[in-house]
């Protein structure tokens, strides 16, 4: 995901990577760049969204992303779903 602050021309990307995990599990990373209006890298921080994933699925509908996460601890697992949705422009 990507966008301009209108504001000061900085540019914001965002970037998820997953990382394997022992037992064949994953690890969900967020990049957050940041560049001002001449492309110069001002920001760059890394955070660990989430652990234990088993599975992950995103997919669209309509104008909404739905994004499926699976996590297992022994035997125990969880399941959630997150919606994205646009903002609305007033």
């Amino acid at each position: 995901m990507d966008w301009t602050d209108w504001e000061n021309g900085e540019k914001h990307e965002i970037i998820y990577t997953s990382h394997d995990m022992a037992g064949g599990l994953k690890k969900l990373k967020r990049q957050h760049l940041i560049h001002d209006a001449n492309g110069v890298e001002i920001g760059n921080t890394t955070s660990l969204v989430a652990e234990y994933i088993d599975s992950m699925s995103c997919s669209e509908q309509g104008s909404i992303w739905k994004l499926t996460i699976q996590t297992r601890s022994g035997t125990q697992t969880e399941t959630r779903e997150y919606e994205v949705k646009p903002r609305v422009n007033i």
